[in-house]
Formats: C-alpha cells, structure tokens, sequence
C-alpha cells in the first residue's frame, strides 16, 4: 500500500471511523506501524474529530492535555496493530500445518493402497504358481515317458500347409514333450539357449542354461500346454566368451 493510494482513497479517515473492510485494514495498519507520516496524519484527523467532538458536547470538568492524548494514541495504534500482526501470523501458521499435515496424509494414503494392491497381486501369482505347479507334478507322475520329437535346422517359419519337415504331435492329455534339436559344429559353447515364438513372431518361450551331454543333440523339455496348433521356430544361441551367438533356427509344425 503506497501513499497516492492512501491519499486517494482516503483511508485515514476511513480508518477512524471504522469504514475499511477487515483486508484494506490489516494492510493499512501494517504500513502506518512503520510510517511517520501517515501517524500524524491519523493524530492529526483524531484530533480534530476529538476537538470538533468538544465542541458539540458539553465540555468535561477536567480536560486531558493533548500530550497525554497523543501518547495515549500512540499506544493504543501500537497495541492494536502488534495484535494483528500476531493474529494474521498465526492464522498463517496454522494454515500451513493444516496443508502439510492434508498433503501428508494424502501420500500416506497412497503409499497403503499401492502397498494392498501390490500384496493382492502378490498372492494372486504365489496361488497361479503353487496350482501350476501341482498340475505339472501331477502329470509328471501319469506321464511315464514323454514323446521325443528331433529337429533338424530349417530356414524360417513353417507354413500352415504343414510343409514343414519338423513336426510335433499334440498329446490328448497335456504333458512333457522332448524337443532334440541337431546342434551345429561348435565346440566351444559352454551352454544354449533356445526362444520360442509363433508365427506372429509372439514369444513362447525362452529357455537359457541348457546343456548338451553328447555334443551332437540338445534335449529341450517342454510342456504341451504352451503351443497350439501352427507353425513356430526355436531360435537357438550358444554362449561364448559370456555373449551369445546365433546357430540356427529350427521351424516345426504342431498339430
């Protein structure tokens, strides 16, 4: 608040006779508390209210001398003003622990469901493993001797006519199939892995780790349950020098 805006508006005697809104007032005693200037101007207006006010009234026995009611003014301007200050302080305060303490809780409350949410889902894939798993054990134990599938190296993947030179037999009843892929000259892979995909190229599988007793073959277990009828290729890796590198592709037809 500046001096041509007090001016214009005439907030002093405004002031005086209680006419501000509560905004316009707090903010004209923050400024009056520091400024010469608009205190006389105040003491000034008050007195001549006062003497004016005397005037019209009939005149007390004893008269307060105008020291006294400057000095009386002054601390009644000082007092009022300090208490607004420390109201609109706290008043501030408060508000802003208020919002802390909202935007505290609301990230707590956040943090909880994530928590709940990601515990659901936990226990939902502990509960899918623990089922697959008993379905797996169980047909491992009615399944004395998985069918042997061997494959040779192809180029691409096979198409639907079934013109495929590999291909595997579904079982009835879903169990183990042994997939024997002819591996190629390559005496120096420590270990192979094998990415399943279909003909859309959609990952089936993808199996690192293997190794191969004789050197000539790779026995890979899979579960039938995992293909349909169509065509898919098993890319094959072997690791070197701790990075894989690409020995062949083998297309098959599952019907």
């Amino acid at each position: 608040m500046d001096h041509r805006e007090i001016e214009e508006s005439n907030i002093p005697d405004l002031y005086l006779m209680n006419k501000l809104p509560i905004e316009m007032k707090l903010r004209f005693e923050e400024h009056f508390v520091s400024c010469p200037q608009c205190l006389n101007r105040l003491e000034e207006t008050e007195q001549f209210r006062a003497a004016l006010k005397n005037e019209l009234m009939p005149r007390p026995l004893f008269e307060t001398s105008s020291q006294q009611s400057r000095a009386l003014f002054r601390k009644y301007v000082y007092a009022f003003a300090g208490l607004a200050i420390l109201i609109s302080l706290g008043l501030g305060l408060a508000w802003r622990a208020w919002s802390q303490q909202r935007r505290e809780s609301a990230v707590l409350m956040e943090l909880r469901n994530r928590l709940a949410a990601e515990s659901t889902s936990l226990e939902q894939e502990k509960s899918r493993n623990a089922e697959l798993s008993n379905q797996i054990a169980a047909l491992s134990r009615q399944q004395v001797s998985p069918p042997v599938f061997p494959l040779v190296i192809t180029r691409g993947i096979a198409d639907s006519g079934g013109s495929s030179v590999n291909s595997i037999l579904l079982p009835q009843s879903p169990g183990w199939l042994i997939l024997l892929l002819e591996l190629p000259p390559h005496p120096s892979a420590q270990s192979y892995r094998a990415t399943f995909r279909d003909s859309r190229g959609t990952l089936v599988s993808d199996l690192s780790g293997l190794k191969s007793i004789s050197g000539e073959n790779l026995a890979i277990s899979v579960f039938s349950s995992q293909f349909t009828q169509g065509s898919y290729v098993v890319s094959l890796e072997g690791l070197t020098s701790d990075r894989y590198t690409p020995l062949g592709s083998y297309s098959f037809q599952v019907r």
